[in-house]
């Protein structure tokens, strides 16, 4: 069977391994999950389900969290580049690449930006980092 047009594109785009800029995104995805699970592990003071990522970025393993943050808005950011152009977009689905820039830009600037001690007042850092953060979540979640 062969097929023609742009579902023999999109099939054949599906069926190619990652190269490049895919794989850098899928790389990138695939080490920030396991640091993050590397935190939870190693972490035993922070409940992963009492605080937010961002307070992982204090303390002794700050630096890994901090490295998650750059991983994964250097993810999105490839994802969204890459898809850009490997297939054919129509109608709204035009904005999901920049939307997937866009959030890999804010999540960038939320490890830029880190959040402050959890008792400490709320400082222009703090607020810049939780902006970005949630932008970046809205962002991906609507891409």
């Amino acid at each position: 069977m062969r097929l023609d047009g742009s579902a023999g594109r999109w099939l054949r785009g599906l069926l190619r391994p990652p190269y490049g800029t895919s794989l850098s995104a899928v790389v990138l995805a695939i080490l920030c999950f396991g640091a993050i699970v590397v935190l939870h592990l190693v972490r035993t003071d922070l409940d992963p389900f009492g605080h937010v990522l961002s307070e992982y970025a204090n303390g002794r393993y700050g630096v890994i969290m901090t490295a998650v943050f750059y991983g994964t808005g250097l993810a999105s950011a490839a994802l969204g580049w890459r898809l850009r152009s490997a297939l054919e977009w129509h109608g709204i689905t035009v904005a999901a690449p920049v939307l997937l820039m866009l959030a890999g830009v804010a999540l960038i600037v939320g490890g830029v930006f880190e959040v402050g001690l959890p008792d400490a007042p709320e400082s222009v850092a703090e607020a810049i980092h939780s902006y970005a953060s949630i932008g970046a979540f809205v962002l991906l979640t609507v891409a």
